[in-house]
């Protein structure tokens, strides 16, 4: 039988070692160290639910099962996936008087009625159910609001104001200016920049803000321990809440966590905002993270959800790379078989894991399996 182009091309793919692979030959060597005494390993990661999920968001919670499953076998300790599903995502912004306000993913609704959240989050929960199914890896999907009330994310965000003068060159090098942004109590826009924001009274663990909305005019909004009014961190100081949570719960619980994310949340974000934001805050030891494989578009760019979300821009791409459902559809159960199998060989050859793959790749790997 002749051989095609494109599988001379699959036979002849090179898996140079980047970086961390160069010293490590199985990824569990990363973490073999850390191991003794404790009583369970979390992968944890999150996402925001703005649209269905495509290639790079599947392969990436795949990722998150693929390595729970390889490390529970290896060494014979339960793993657990930490999902955030993050429906405090801007779901439409508006310019009002030269400032950008925006509403929820979880306070916008569709023509249906349905709200935005509910509407993407039943397909993230399907590949989740599938996944557990696969693996017999269990996973919690944690919506933002009960993130925000965990009293070590509030004691945190206290410590973010007390501390904003050596946490704003770190996480807003830019503009200088902490973002914490709360939801008018009326119509729930939310002032995005901040500009408006201001701080009445730090005392101790008790913050005062007040906000703006140009419906509805100022409101107030307590920062406490232990109170429940909503609490929107911006992404750098999410990011770095995780790396909080990920320590604490370690230390009071015997876990081990391991942060995955994305390839694009490595690198200068990493060592800048994350590490140099825990060591402002006091934390001396950095949690582990790790970060998967970045699927790319022809350009070499991240594969974006936010970029083909009500826009052309992967119009030349088939529907079933940039919808998950169109994918379920076309391929079915031996779709999902065949991606978590390129996965799970990433996730046991560090050469594999370490590096990005392009939607080329993906799109001729899909072909010659499954077309």
């Amino acid at each position: 039988m002749a051989i095609s182009k494109s599988q001379m091309n699959m036979q002849n793919i090179l898996y140079p070692p980047m970086g961390i692979a160069h010293i490590t030959k199985d990824i569990s060597d990363l973490f073999r160290h850390q191991i003794e005494g404790k009583q369970q390993i979390i992968i944890r990661s999150s996402s925001q639910p703005n649209s269905n999920p495509h290639i790079g968001s599947i392969t990436t919670i795949m990722c998150c099962f693929a390595l729970a499953e390889y490390l529970q076998n290896k060494f014979k300790i339960e793993c657990l996936v930490i999902y955030d599903l993050l429906e405090n995502s801007p779901g439409k912004k508006f310019d009002i008087d030269n400032n950008t306000y925006q509403l929820s993913l979880s306070d916008l609704t569709d023509k249906e009625g349905e709200y935005s959240y509910e509407k993407y989050k039943g397909n993230f929960s399907f590949i989740f159910e599938v996944l557990k199914k696969k693996t017999k890896i269990d996973y919690l999907l944690r919506q933002y609001h009960d993130f925000q009330l965990l009293p070590i994310v509030r004691r945190t965000g206290i410590k973010f104001v007390h501390m904003q003068h050596d946490l704003n060159p770190l996480i807003s090098p830019s503009e200088n200016k902490l973002h914490i942004r709360f939801k008018c109590p009326r119509c729930q826009l939310t002032d995005k920049t901040s500009r408006h924001t201001r701080i009445l009274e730090k005392s101790g663990n008790f913050i005062l803000f007040e906000s703006y909305c140009p419906n509805h005019g100022s409101y107030n909004v307590q920062l406490t321990e232990n109170n429940k009014e909503f609490i929107d961190f911006n992404t750098p100081l999410r990011d770095i809440l995780q790396g909080v949570l990920s320590i604490e719960e370690d230390f009071h619980t015997g876990s081990l966590s391991i942060m995955l994310d994305g390839g694009d949340w490595s690198g200068v974000w990493a060592l800048r905002v994350f590490c140099q934001g825990l060591l402002a805050l006091g934390y001396p030891n950095i949690p582990n993270r790790i970060f998967a494989p970045i699927i790319t578009d022809w350009s070499g760019a991240k594969f974006s959800k936010s970029l083909y979300v009500g826009s052309d821009a992967y119009k030349y791409l088939p529907p079933e790379y940039v919808d998950f459902p169109v994918f379920n559809t076309k391929y079915g159960d031996r779709g999902i078989d065949f991606l978590y199998g390129e996965v799970t060989d990433w996730v046991a050859d560090t050469k594999k894991f370490f590096r990005n793959y392009s939607m080329e790749y993906i799109s001729q790997r899909i072909k010659l399996s499954l077309d």
